[in-house]
C-alpha cells in the first residue's frame, strides 16, 4: 500500500508538470510567475520517502528544505532571517537525531555507537550504530550473526568493513549520508538488496549479488541527502 501511494505521489508529480509544461508552451499560461515552483521535485520526494520507510532525517530534511526554498521564493519568510532559520532547524533536527535515534533503532543487544575520529576498530555486536559527525569512522564488523543496524555520516565519513560478517536472513542496515559519504564492503556469500531515496546524491553498488536464495538476504536501505553510499 506505501508504495502505491509512493507512486501515485511521483505519478501526480510528473503529469502536473507535463501540464504545466505544455500550458507554458502554448501560452495558456506563465509558470515563470509562479516563483520555485521546482522546488517541489524536492517536496514530493521527500513525503513519498517519509510514506514508504516512514520517518527519517534525510527525506524529513529533503521536505524542510525544499518547503523553505519555496517560502523563501515567494517571500513568505523575511530574507534576512530565512537562511538563519533553515540552519537552526536542521542542526536541531540533527542534534534530536543523534540523541533519540540510536534508542529508537537499538533493538538487539546494545552495539556500540562509534564516533568520529576512530580508525581500525572492530567488534562482533549482531546489531550495528556507527555515527561520524564532522569527522571520520573506519570500522569493522564480524558478527557471525549480523540482524543489522543504522550507520550514519553527518558531514563526515564512515568505512564499514562487513567481509568478516554473516548476516542473518532478512538483516538490514539503514545508512543515512548528509553532506558526507558512506562505503560498506559487503559481507561474501549473502543476497544483497539496495533501496533508499536519494537527494543531490546517490548510491554506487558494484559488490557481487548472487541468485540463490538459499543465500541469506542483507538488505541496505539508504538516505542521501548531499552525499553518497557506495558498496562493494
Amino acid at each position: 500500500m506505501k508504495k502505491n501511494i509512493t507512486r501515485f505521489l511521483f505519478g501526480i508529480l510528473f503529469i502536473l508538470t507535463a501540464i504545466l509544461l505544455l500550458g507554458n508552451s502554448a501560452g495558456w499560461w506563465s509558470i515563470t510567475n509562479f516563483s520555485g515552483w521546482w522546488t517541489f521535485f524536492l517536496i514530493v520526494p521527500g513525503i513519498a520517502g517519509l510514506i514508504s520507510c516512514g520517518f527519517n532525517l534525510g527525506s524529513f530534511c529533503m521536505v524542510l528544505i525544499g518547503g523553505w526554498m519555496l517560502a523563501s521564493a515567494q517571500h513568505w519568510i523575511p530574507k534576512a532571517i530565512s537562511d538563519t532559520i533553515l540552519l537552526v532547524v536542521i542542526l536541531l533536527l540533527i542534534g534530536l537525531e543523534l540523541i533519540f535515534g540510536s534508542f529508537k533503532r537499538r533493538r538487539a543487544p546494545s552495539a556500540p555507537v562509534i564516533l568520529e575520529g576512530v580508525h581500525g576498530a572492530s567488534d562482533t555486536s549482531n546489531s550495528v550504530e556507527y555515527t561520524a559527525v564532522f569527522g571520520s569512522v573506519d570500522v569493522s564488523n564480524n558478527s557471525t550473526t549480523l540482524c543489522g543496524g543504522s550507520v550514519s555520516a553527518i558531514f563526515g565519513g564512515v568505512t564499514l568493513d562487513l567481509r568478516g560478517a554473516v548476516p542473518v536472513d532478512g538483516a538490514m542496515i539503514e545508512t543515512n549520508a548528509i553532506f558526507g559519504g558512506i562505503k560498506i564492503l559487503a559481507p561474501e556469500n549473502c543476497r544483497i538488496h539496495v533501496s533508499g531515496m536519494p537527494f543531490l546524491g546517490g548510491c554506487q553498488c558494484s559488490a557481487q549479488r548472487p541468485n540463490d536464495t538459499s543465500l541469506p538476504l542483507l538488505t541496505i536501505k539508504y538516505t542521501s541527502v548531499f552525499g553518497g553510499v557506495e558498496i562493494r
